[in-house]
């Protein structure tokens, strides 16, 4: 996924990298709004938010892709 967004141009788009355990608390304490967004069966999981709501989370990479360039659309 990581991969995938960095081949991207995303001006106006912000990354949350949200790791477990302690890592994770930190950056929890910096954005608390990540607290309740977790892996999807152990996977790597996107979340992609616009104007403070959140769709439902994924797992695939080309539906992570979908879902940014059609906030990009409204824009």
């Amino acid at each position: 996924m990581l991969g995938a967004l960095r081949s991207r141009f995303l001006p106006n788009k912000i990354l949350i990298l949200h790791p477990e355990g302690k890592q994770g608390q930190a950056i929890e304490q910096l954005a608390p709004m990540i607290k309740g967004q977790t892996t999807v069966d152990g996977k790597a999981t996107a979340y992609v938010c616009e104007n403070y709501v959140c769709k439902l989370p994924t797992t695939e990479v080309a539906e992570m892709i979908s879902l940014i360039e059609s906030g990009d659309q409204q824009e």
